[in-house]
């Protein structure tokens, strides 16, 4: 996808995907959409990734998240674990009806004094046991 370094937003949603290669060398893209579809693993992310929605696929876990990922759903796969830790922008996460045992760690966990930027966070029917924030 190096002819298409401009890009800054993908929707191939509702497709039969079910694998995708190339992203991280898209410098500008700020949304990636493959909801619907049929991945098992996603590929490395770029940077200057902001939203991510890949509901309805049967991803076991995610690439690591990149720090400028502000929306985050994931909803209806099989994820086990989120590490959110690097997202600092991160605004919405809508992980429901995954296999989540535990809340993910959220960025202003493991930066202290960081602001919290946090608005919605969707994480209802999953395995949860307890719920820490």
């Amino acid at each position: 996808m190096e002819e298409n370094g401009e890009l800054d937003s993908i929707n191939a949603s509702n497709n039969c995907i079910k694998t995708v290669s190339g992203v991280a060398q898209l410098k500008r893209l700020n949304t990636l959409q493959l909801a619907h579809n049929r991945l098992a693993t996603l590929p490395a992310l770029p940077e200057c990734l902001s939203s991510i929605a890949v509901e309805h696929n049967e991803l076991r876990e995610l690439p690591p998240l990149p720090s400028t990922l502000a929306n985050c759903e994931v909803a209806h796969n099989k994820l086990a674990a989120i590490d959110l830790s690097p997202c600092a922008a991160l605004a919405l996460l809508d992980a429901r009806e995954n296999a989540l045992r535990a809340v993910p760690t959220l960025p202003s966990q493991t930066v202290p004094k960081q602001p919290a930027k946090l608005a919605r966070l969707l994480l209802s029917f999953n395995k949860l046991e307890a719920l820490a924030l």
